[in-house]
């Protein structure tokens, strides 16, 4: 049986009939699904930090070197836009401060009750 007082039920409850309550539970499934992956198997990246990340913390984790060459192939692969139409090739620009800009309140407040909680414990059961 739910409980009614729960801060959970209220949060679910709040939101509900919302397209935040996808996202909601959406990152609360990949946030459940990261913590019960063993650490020693992977790393978990911060977005922003890559693509130095690829050498800097991935690339040591599973013992592969990196040469000066292939940084350099890795940064220039970076700068370009995964998403471009096939053929094109079109510069990265981020669009995370147009995203988050749109975010609605209710999700702002979601993410600041419940999953920054839960990425928090997972970048310190990740951490290298």
């Amino acid at each position: 049986m739910k409980k009614r007082n729960s801060p959970r039920y209220r949060q679910k409850k709040k939101l509900s009939g919302s397209r935040s309550l996808l996202l909601f539970f959406r990152l609360h499934a990949f946030c459940a699904t990261v913590a019960r992956l063993d650490p020693r198997r992977g790393r978990l990246v911060d977005y922003e930090k890559l693509p130095a990340a690829v050498w800097d913390t991935v690339a040591p984790h599973f013992s592969l070197p990196v040469d000066a060459r292939q940084r350099a192939e890795i940064e220039q692969a970076a700068r370009m836009n995964a998403k471009a139409p096939l053929g094109s090739s079109r510069e990265y620009a981020s669009d995370a401060a147009t995203k988050q800009a749109v975010a609605s309140i209710e999700l702002r407040r979601a993410i600041d009750s419940f999953a920054g909680p839960r990425l928090e414990h997972l970048v310190r059961l990740h951490a290298g």
